[in-house]
């Protein structure tokens, strides 16, 4: 809890996660184990001492690796403990998990454990929202570990309960929706508002059928908005999640995604059209 409470109380802005990162290389680092090093994106990782043995076909490393940012804050709270529980940002997700990373690290060393493989403990970044896990996108790609794992485990979230042994895909999207469409009465009066597009898109997208064992899920994120002082419609944006165990489902859920958003800006451009609205007028839209 002590570890816990040291690590959420370290704020962890998204693309800042450099004091969080040193923090979790320290206990490491004192735990005793070996290669205890951050990258360029501060991610972190540490081996327990190299075995004699190697595996067959180069597949000679296990890792743990949860990820080791769980808030956008930039001024993390005092965390509050009230007796066993722990209030406070991230606490569970995914502070829970690096503290677990760490806790099975000690036990390990302290019952001189000899695994038959590498045993690489890994914290990565960046992997909700605008990160798109290019934490463990890094790792991954590394040239002196790509390749070399032969298993995974991933700690993520505060409990026990439930194992996941199946790859999960994941798909994110971000889609603007732009025009010049706004609140002035002329000249802008009956271009099609990209703000009204957008949401009968997301709305849409949100009676997409799911299958229903839950393997598969889908997420209306964050639409970014900036005040001004008049309300300004122009490119508006949001961000989907599209998540499966099963890679047609994902492939069905990009196409249903893309065709509410093509169908709503098409709506839009057809009353407007039908208005005298002149081309250049009309909505576009992207992905990315």
């Amino acid at each position: 809890m002590d570890w816990q409470v040291e690590l959420v109380a370290i704020p962890p802005p998204p693309f800042g996660e450099q004091a969080r990162t040193a923090w979790i290389a320290g206990r490491f680092a004192q735990a005793g184990l070996a290669h205890v090093r951050t990258d360029e994106i501060a991610t972190f990782s540490a081996f327990l001492p190299k075995p004699t043995r190697r595996r067959k076909h180069g597949l000679d490393c296990g890792s743990f690796c949860p990820r080791s940012i769980p808030s956008f804050r930039r001024h993390a709270p005092r965390p509050l403990v009230n007796g066993d529980r722990l209030e406070a940002p991230g606490a569970c997700d995914n502070a829970a998990g690096v503290i677990g990373m760490l806790a099975i690290a000690h036990a390990l060393l302290h019952a001189k454990f000899e695994a038959p493989v590498s045993l690489l403990f890994l914290a990565n970044v960046g992997e909700e929202g605008e990160g798109d896990l290019r934490g463990v996108r890094h790792l991954y790609k590394e040239e002196a570990l790509a390749g070399r794992y032969c298993r995974t485990r991933v700690l993520d979230g505060a409990g026990a309960e439930s194992a996941v042994t199946q790859a999960l895909g994941s798909k994110r999207y971000q889609v603007v929706i732009s025009g010049p469409g706004g609140t002035a009465f002329t000249p802008m009066h009956g271009t099609p508002n990209p703000i009204a597009a957008l949401a009968s898109a997301l709305a849409a997208i949100a009676e997409t059928p799911l299958p229903p064992n839950r393997a598969t899920t889908l997420n209306l994120g964050t639409i970014p908005w900036r005040h001004k002082r008049q309300l300004d419609s122009r490119n508006r944006s949001a961000s989907i999640d599209c998540r499966s165990i099963a890679p047609e489902q994902l492939v069905r859920l990009e196409v249903a995604v893309h065709r509410a958003v093509e169908d709503a800006v098409e709506r839009a451009n057809e009353i407007a059209r039908g208005n005298g609205v002149r081309r250049n007028k009309l909505l576009s839209f992207a992905f990315t």
